[in-house]
C-alpha cells in the first residue's frame, strides 16, 4: 500500500511501536483499582505540569517574579479559607494577563474552575451562562434568567473548591457573579481584576488587594518584539540587543 509519509517517518514509528510493545505493564495484584487510577493520574498530572511550565514560560512575559509574590502573598493555597484577591492597576498595566497567569498556574488543583473576561463589556446573562457552564452546573442551551443563576451558583458551589476570575469586574455585576464567601466551598479563591480600588478593598480587603506593576524595561521590549514580529525572530532580535547593551 503506497501513501506519502516519507520513509524516515515510518521507520521511526515503527520504532516507536517496537519499544512500546516492548514495555511491562503493571499488574494490579491486591491494591484497589481507583487507587491505581489516583495513583496514575498524579503521575500524569505531574508530567504534564512540568510541559505547561515551560510553555507558561514563553507565553507570559516578566511576570513570572509577580505571579509568584501573588501566589505566597495573597492566594496561599495551603489555605482553607474562602478568599477574595483583587488585582488593581489602570487600564493596560496587564492586570488581566497576570491573572491568566496565576489561573493557568494552579486552577488544575480545584474541582472546577472559570475564567469570566472583560465582565463589564458583556451582558450579564452571557458571562453568568458561562460560570455555570464552567462549574458544571448546566449543560442546557436555554439562558436562565439572572436570578436563577444567582440562586444555583450560592447554593451548589457551598461544598466545592473552586477557582474563579471575575475579569474588569463592576459592583453590580460581581454581586450577581460571586456575590458572597459562603457561596463557595472552603480553599475557593476568587480572583478580581479592576481599575476601582475602593471595590476592591471593600470586597478582598486591603490586605488582599495587589497593586499591579509595570514591566521593566527589558520585560517590555521583549514583549514588543514577541508582539510585533513572528516568533522564530523574537530570541534573535532580542538577544542581538542584548549583546550590543
Amino acid at each position: 500500500m503506497k501513501t506519502n509519509i516519507p520513509r524516515r517517518r515510518c521507520k521511526a514509528w515503527r520504532l516507536a511501536l517496537r519499544r512500546v510493545a516492548d514495555l511491562s505493564g503493571h499488574h494490579l495484584k491486591d491494591e484497589p483499582e481507583s487507587q491505581f487510577i489516583h495513583k496514575f493520574v498524579e503521575k500524569i498530572s505531574s508530567e504534564l505540569n512540568d510541559t505547561i511550565e515551560s510553555v507558561y514560560k514563553d507565553k507570559y512575559v516578566g511576570v513570572e517574579s509577580r505571579v509568584e509574590e501573588i501566589l505566597n502573598s495573597y492566594i496561599d493555597m495551603a489555605s482553607k479559607d474562602v478568599r477574595f484577591i483583587g488585582i488593581c492597576g489602570m487600564s493596560g498595566i496587564g492586570k488581566t494577563t497576570l491573572a491568566e497567569a496565576v489561573f493557568e498556574r494552579i486552577h488544575r488543583q480545584f474541582e472546577a474552575s472559570s475564567f469570566l473576561r472583560d465582565v463589564k463589556k458583556r451582558d450579564l446573562d452571557d458571562s453568568q451562562d458561562q460560570l455555570l457552564r464552567d462549574m458544571k452546573l448546566k449543560s442546557e442551551i436555554p439562558r436562565w434568567d439572572v436570578s436563577k443563576g444567582t440562586n444555583t451558583t450560592s447554593r451548589r458551589l457551598r461544598n466545592k473548591r473552586v477557582i474563579i476570575v471575575v475579569d474588569d469586574a463592576d459592583e453590580e455585576k460581581l454581586e450577581k457573579l460571586a456575590g458572597n464567601r459562603d457561596w463557595f466551598g472552603p480553599g475557593s479563591r476568587i480572583i478580581i481584576t479592576t481599575e476601582n480600588k475602593g471595590l476592591l478593598e471593600k470586597r478582598c480587603g486591603k490586605q488582599y488587594v495587589y497593586q499591579a506593576k509595570k514591566l521593566n524595561a527589558s520585560d517590555a521590549l521583549k514583549l514588543f518584539i514577541r508582539e510585533a514580529f513572528d516568533e522564530p525572530l523574537v530570541k534573535k532580535i532580542y538577544w542581538i540587543y542584548a549583546m550590543i547593551l
